[in-house]
């Protein structure tokens, strides 16, 4: 997962593998409402993508992403390069200001009892926009959205023990 996560394969996805695309959407939200670049949303040829939805609650009492990227770095325990790109893509992810937010915490067990895969196709979009329309942003509700089954793949790795 840490060699898929923001690879070259497909800058659209959060991991990119041959033939598996997953996005990774998190809500601290009452609904399943994620925002999407509707490329995020159209097919890939040749690959599988999903997108795996979390809902969680930011509180004093739950892990903080410090506690998870030590987590990560214990599983990674010897291997310097996959522990560098983990401490840059969190850097990256979180913005200018990252070292404030590595504090906060959130309800890991309702993140992990949350955790929902869903086929893109499911999710409500717009139709194909003209080819002049360069980039479209959508903020869309999933909560009725069904949940995918038969995942292969990047998604296969989501539920599996060897992740944190």
């Amino acid at each position: 997962m840490v060699d898929a996560w923001h690879a070259h394969v497909d800058a659209r996805f959060d991991f990119s593998a041959e033939g598996s695309r997953l996005e990774a959407k998190a809500t601290t939200k009452g609904e399943r409402v994620h925002m999407f670049n509707l490329r995020q949303l159209k097919p890939v040829t040749g690959a599988q993508v999903v997108v795996a939805s979390v809902m969680t609650t930011e509180t004093n009492a739950g892990t903080s992403i410090s506690e998870l990227v030590q987590r990560l770095n214990l599983r990674l325990a010897g291997d310097s390069a996959r522990q560098m790109k983990v401490h840059t893509e969190v850097a990256e992810t979180l913005g200018s200001d990252w070292a404030r937010h590595l504090g906060h915490q959130f309800d890991e067990t309702q993140a992990r009892l949350s955790l929902t895969l869903l086929d893109p196709a499911d999710i409500p979009q717009v139709e194909d926009p003209p080819s002049e329309v360069l980039d479209i942003h959508l903020t869309v509700d999933c909560t009725n959205v069904p949940a995918r089954s038969a995942l292969g793949g990047l998604a296969a790795l989501i539920g599996s023990e060897g992740v944190a």
